[in-house]
């Protein structure tokens, strides 16, 4: 779970002051990238799916709320 900066400025417990609105970028090892992508069908994709140069199967997509998730499998 992350929050978001609204959600955070209505919670009275904690002062979003001084923290600078922007995207989030996430990097999320999974064990079934073909999962992770049916999860995400929608969301728009900012980096096909691909295979790094350091071994992982990964696809990069852009949630609603602007921030950026790399999904990851390792060892396809």
């Amino acid at each position: 779970m992350y929050q978001s900066h609204s959600s955070v400025e209505k919670d009275a417990s904690f002062s979003a002051q001084g923290y600078a609105k922007g995207p989030t970028f996430l990097y999320i090892e999974v064990d079934n990238l073909d999962d992770a992508i049916s999860a995400t069908n929608g969301a728009k994709v900012i980096m096909p799916e691909r295979k790094a140069f350091y071994g992982a199967r990964e696809i990069g997509v852009k949630d609603p709320a602007g921030h950026i998730l790399t999904f990851a499998q390792f060892g396809v």
